[in-house]
């Protein structure tokens, strides 16, 4: 791994023929059936293999990727290059390297999912590994839905309310600057936040480290995650405890399910257009 790169890795087993979950996740097809908005191959062709320049549009964001490898039914590696609309209509550009690995075993076939290359010294890199560390782990709980329940929940599992910000796991550092104890108190730094969005309108603001959403302490970007969804449940209207300059704050907020702020948006809408017009 190169320096100052990083990594996450995450697995699911599923009751599944190891050749059934390759078509998944190798074919534009399948892809669509678990995944994917739209996946699009240069040649057109209904599989994927080496060399192969793919378009993958998942919601607001496109991935322009090159297939490294492709050994049926075993390993499926993509060159990723990713271009992410924030709901401010700017956007990101990057570029990784995702690694699917399938395993037979007795009944059941492990996926293994590796996705490399994010730089530790970019902040928005931080964001964006816990997004896909999260993203990865919901994307393949929904294919074991597909494929043992025969249930598409991409919508459902991705569609929970927003706040309008990015946010990612406080690091030990970042936390005591704000006066805190990393032991005994964590919480998300709000790296952005946007300025129509429901956090800005409860006065938040870039910098501020979240460590309560309602009834629920946020230590991690998925404990973050998991509040908002659980909040929505009770009350649109939802309490947060945050720190500025070293000052405990309260606010409340009005969470939304625009799709500028959710990114499920179609393949179709201006939004994926304005991506395409600024390449």
């Amino acid at each position: 791994m190169l320096k100052n790169k990083s990594k996450f890795t995450t697995s699911i087993y599923i009751e599944s023929s190891i050749d059934f979950i390759w078509w998944y996740i190798a074919t534009p097809e399948g892809m669509n059936g678990y995944l994917t908005d739209k996946v699009t191959t240069k040649n057109g062709k209904d599989c994927i293999e080496a060399g192969e320049q793919v378009e993958i549009v998942i919601g607001d964001m496109i991935n322009e990727a090159t297939c490294i490898i492709s050994e049926a039914p075993h390993v499926f590696r993509l060159k990723d290059h990713f271009r992410t609309l924030f709901a401010d209509d700017t956007y990101f550009d990057y570029e990784l390297t995702t690694t699917f690995s399938l395993y037979e075993m007795d009944q059941m076939t492990k996926v293994v999912v590796t996705v490399e290359g994010y730089d530790e010294q970019h902040e928005l890199m931080q964001w964006l590994k816990d997004c896909g560390e999260l993203g990865w782990k919901q994307s393949l709980f929904n294919l074991k839905n597909v494929l043992e329940l025969g249930l598409d929940l991409r919508y459902d599992i991705f569609g929970y309310p927003r706040l309008g910000v990015c946010n990612y796991t406080a690091s030990a550092q970042q936390l005591k600057r704000q006066g805190l104890d990393h032991e005994t108190i964590q919480g998300n730094v709000l790296m952005e936040v946007f300025s129509d969005g429901p956090a800005a309108k409860a006065g938040l603001k870039k910098g501020d480290i979240v460590i309560n959403i309602g009834d629920h302490t946020v230590p991690t970007y998925h404990a973050f995650v998991k509040a908002l969804a659980l909040s929505f449940q009770q009350s649109k209207h939802i309490d947060m405890v945050y720190y500025r300059n070293r000052e405990r704050k309260e606010t409340t907020a009005v969470l939304s399910e625009d799709k500028k702020f959710t990114g499920l948006v179609t393949p179709d809408d201006d939004s994926i257009e304005k991506i395409k017009q600024r390449k």
